[in-house]
Formats: structure tokens, sequence, C-alpha cells
């Protein structure tokens, strides 16, 4: 088990709704590297 990924699989479905929703509050930047993190996890 890769406990590391498991933590921030977590971590991202937690905060993904929160951070999508608020998108326009968030620089975007800091969106669309988020989005690559939660697309990379999710391969």
């Amino acid at each position: 088990v890769d406990f590391k990924k498991s933590i921030y699989e977590d971590m991202l479905k937690s905060l993904a709704p929160v951070l999508f929703d608020n998108q326009h509050k968030v620089p975007a930047q800091y969106s669309r590297s988020l989005k690559c993190v939660a697309i990379t996890l999710n391969k």
C-alpha cells in the first residue's frame, strides 16, 4: 500500500469540492497545479 498516496488522495478528495467551488477565489496558478495533481492521482 502506498501510504503517502492514500493520504494525498484523502486530502485532495476533502479539499477538491472547496477548491473547485471557490475557484474564482484561488489564483489561477494554484488552481491549475491542483487540477494537475488531482488528474495525476486519478490515473
